[in-house]
């Protein structure tokens, strides 16, 4: 372990405990989780649906100023026709993956500019159907864990497109964490020759 004290060292901040009170972590970024319910199933699925998707991560991007670094990646996955999608960003990155069998769409955006204002509940409205919109904003390496948009508790903000109030909790079908039983098994070491993409 490098001293706190040492001026060569690149971990000066991370020698000290986070309740040290000389210890002021700045935030590196905002994230936010995007959770859109009942969206008509060709506009999260199939072919159909990555056209859609693209002209969502299109607007999305260009609303807020961001920079992409090259193409979207796209994923049509079968029987359901689901559709995952990923662009990186100068700023970070944007992905999404759909359930069409529920109507069900997940969209999050990470960036290290903290001063965005996405305008998720319209986006997802217009170009996915979204009939209901919940929008998590969490600070990212604050180490005292991420808080909401207007310091409300982590949760999520539900609520309908267009509505001016919300619940600030989440809905009661979502559960608070997933039971150890469902959770997949993550491998002990992945093989080297499994990270390299071909390219």
């Amino acid at each position: 372990m490098h001293s706190a004290e040492s001026p060569d060292t690149p971990f000066r901040a991370c020698d000290r405990p986070p309740g040290d009170v000389g210890f002021r972590a700045m935030p590196q970024g905002r994230e936010w989780i995007v959770d859109a319910y009942d969206c008509p199933l060709n506009r999260i699925a199939g072919e159909t649906g990555r056209e859609a998707l693209t002209s969502l991560f299109a607007n999305v991007i260009r609303s807020v100023g961001l920079h992409p670094v090259g193409q979207a990646v796209w994923q049509l996955m079968s029987p359901a026709g689901a559709v995952t999608g990923m662009v990186a960003l100068v700023e970070s990155h944007l992905t999404c993956h759909s359930d069409p069998v529920s109507g069900f769409l997940s969209l999050n955006l990470l960036s290290n500019r903290t001063t965005l204002t996405p305008d998720f509940d319209g986006l997802l409205t217009r170009y996915v159907g979204a009939r209901r919109v919940e929008v998590r904003v969490l600070a990212r390496g604050t180490l005292q864990g991420g808080t909401l948009e207007g310091g409300r508790p982590e949760g999520a903000l539900s609520r309908a497109p267009g509505s001016a109030s919300d619940s600030g909790a989440a809905p009661s079908t979502v559960p608070a964490a997933v039971p150890a039983a469902v959770q997949p098994a993550v491998p002990a070491a992945v093989p080297a020759a499994s990270a390299t993409l071909a390219s």
